[in-house]
């Protein structure tokens, strides 16, 4: 309402009108189900407005294991992130889309799986100078195609094994005993550790 109070020269008035915002509704999606322990594994929700078309420019919050990210949505909606330090196992990720001029806010919750980038092998038994051989995998499941510097550490010495085609193969020159093998993918940052056992040749 607007009130206006007269004086000499004017009359009082009062007038009133009706003003209406139109606020959309938004909604996220999250079609992703399955991201790779370690570092730079990539997760994304898409915006979209009530007439199922895609919202530009807005800013998507992710909380993932306590820690926030902020991704910005491109043309077709779609904002990405990178996660870290995930461990292998299920992950509850929240996607979250504050009000902001005429959307209405919206938030989706999804648990996923996040898979390993270390296979390390089943047999855990060996003799003097067999291989030890690990697969790897980058960021989004493929086989590691190549990589220089796979990290072996076994009782705290560090060796290193170039990878071939997903394979890094380390022999195991060592005295019969029992030994720690910790191996890095260096892609992920992902490291695993094996016990495994050295026994004399017959």
């Amino acid at each position: 309402s607007i009130l206006y109070f007269n004086d000499e020269d004017y009359i009082f008035r009062t007038s009133s009108a009706r003003f209406f915002i139109n606020a959309q509704k938004t909604k996220l999606q999250i079609t992703d189900t399955t991201v790779y322990a370690g570092t730079g594994s990539k997760f994304t929700a898409k915006l979209l407005n009530q007439d199922g078309e895609p919202i530009a420019g807005q800013i998507i919050r992710f909380t993932v294991n306590g820690m926030i990210l902020k991704g910005i949505t491109d043309k077709k909606g779609i904002a990405a992130v990178s996660l870290v330090n995930l461990s292998c196992g299920n992950c509850k990720i929240t996607a979250d889309f504050d009000a902001v001029n005429n959307y209405l806010s919206s938030s989706i919750s999804k648990t996923i799986t996040v898979k390993t980038t270390v296979a390390l092998p089943s047999n855990d038994v060996y003799t003097f100078n067999s291989p030890y051989s690990v697969k790897l995998y980058d960021n989004e499941g493929k086989a590691l195609s190549s990589a220089k510097n796979v990290e072996f550490n076994i009782n705290g010495q560090a060796m290193y094994a170039v990878c071939i085609n997903g394979i890094a193969s380390l022999n195991i020159g060592l005295d019969v005993g029992n030994y720690i093998v910790k191996v890095t993918n260096p892609q992920t940052g992902e490291m695993k550790t094996q016990s495994v056992r050295v026994i004399a040749r017959i």
